[in-house]
């Protein structure tokens, strides 16, 4: 994710008014919410492409209930060969 958007200190409240002392992974809801109110300036061809493509499948993760670190694994990867393509 951009700096910017993980450095933002609204962004920072609406994550720590969600979560419980200890938990270590985000809602989905406050994942949806920083995708959604993350925005930058494209920085490569594929932006659009790939933001779209990362939200959908993280979506997915959480909807059928795919076990997160495999799945993000995965996702990196996938989005990591598309850009070297």
């Amino acid at each position: 994710m951009l700096r910017h958007v993980t450095g933002s200190r609204y962004i920072e409240s609406i994550i720590r008014t969600d979560l419980d002392i200890g938990e270590k992974a985000i809602d989905s809801r406050v994942l949806d919410m920083v995708m959604d109110n993350g925005k930058g300036p494209p920085t490569f061809r594929q932006y659009e492409e790939l933001i779209t493509l990362a939200k959908s499948r993280i979506d997915e993760m959480y909807k059928e209930g795919k076990n997160i670190d495999s799945a993000m694994i995965m996702l990196q990867r996938d989005i990591s060969r598309r850009l070297r393509n």
